[in-house]
């Protein structure tokens, strides 16, 4: 987790097209589940990380390897040639569609909040000032619905976690011969 001091919530890093925000936690104990929050810009994990792994880079320490949830980017390469050090980059199925993880040469991590980069301006800043209170200790996905980053359809999240369910070998029918035994 971050060991380093303050980088003052929604500090711009700047690219040449747009403006990609970053806040990052105080130092301390950590607490909740990510380090800060990155809002980039587009879906476009190969244009937006060298932005961000600078801004690292400047601050802690060289970012060596990046995790991120595979379905959330565009196509990304293997490795990225970023300010002369080569970074390996690994899309995960498991990885959460809400978080990226940069580690350091030594295995240190930082774990950042993605915001989307379609939501609102407002909502991004909502969610970031959310990430840096210490005393939030909301998931993610509670961060970004309460910030209004993204909507959540209670249904369709009931209908995933009922196919997830099943997937994993649960059954949604219950059988006529089940439901009479449970009388």
């Amino acid at each position: 987790m971050l060991s380093d001091s303050l980088i003052s919530p929604a500090v711009p890093i700047e690219d040449a097209s747009r403006h990609a925000r970053l806040s990052l936690t105080a130092k301390g104990p950590s607490t909740g589940y990510v380090d800060g929050a990155w809002c980039p810009g587009s879906r476009d994990l190969a244009v937006e990380l060298p932005v961000l792994a600078t801004r690292i880079a400047d601050r802690f320490w060289p970012v060596a390897k990046v995790c991120f949830a595979l379905a959330s980017w565009n196509q990304v390469p293997a490795r990225l040639d970023i300010d002369g050090r080569t970074v390996r980059l690994s899309g995960l199925h498991s990885q959460s569609e809400h978080v990226i993880d940069l580690f350091g040469p030594e295995r240190q991590r930082l774990r950042l909040l993605v915001i989307p980069p379609e939501a609102s301006q407002e909502a991004g800043d909502i969610a970031m000032r959310l990430v840096v209170d210490r005393q939030n200790l909301s998931s993610p996905r509670q961060i970004l619905a309460v910030s209004g980053a993204f909507y959540v359809d209670a249904a369709s999240h009931i209908e995933s976690a009922l196919d997830r369910w099943e997937t994993d070998g649960g059954s949604r029918e219950t059988s006529a011969h089940q439901t009479a035994h449970r009388s």
